[in-house]
């Protein structure tokens, strides 16, 4: 389950927090994310009117596949509608069988990071035309 909340800020910088959870023995657990060592409890997507500079995507290959999430950034640059090169982090759905301690039930672990071939102002663009689910 995606829980998604909106951080409203009054003005074009608004944003959006994502909680991702699944039920394992009939009790809802949190799906983290990891890179490295460190571990985030929520997503987020923001950016401003003219284009958004962070965001994120759940995808799965197949039903056979587990599934992925795929987070883009580009940097602020010298404006909001600044074109620069956004960054994918691929993380991949990881279960804990062997009850790492420190490791969350299921969690999303990275496995690639690639920089987009093409500079663009919005991540939501990017996604588009590299569309790095398919990879």
């Amino acid at each position: 389950m995606v829980v998604i909340g909106k951080r409203e800020n009054f003005n074009a910088h608004s944003f959006d927090l994502a909680s991702l959870y699944i039920t394992v023995n009939g009790q809802w657990e949190a799906v983290t994310v990891f890179d490295a060592d460190k571990e985030r409890d929520q997503l987020t997507s923001s950016g401003a009117a003219d284009c958004v500079l962070h965001d994120f995507r759940l995808s799965q290959k197949s039903p056979q596949k587990p599934f992925r999430l795929i987070v883009a950034d580009r940097e602020f640059g010298n404006s909001f509608v600044d074109v620069q090169p956004v960054v994918f982090r691929i993380y991949s759905l990881t279960n804990n069988a062997d009850n790492v301690p420190g490791r969350p039930t299921w969690y999303f672990e990275l496995r690639a990071t690639r920089t987009s071939r093409k500079s663009y102002c919005d991540v939501g663009e990017a996604f588009d035309q590299e569309a790095p689910w398919r990879e």
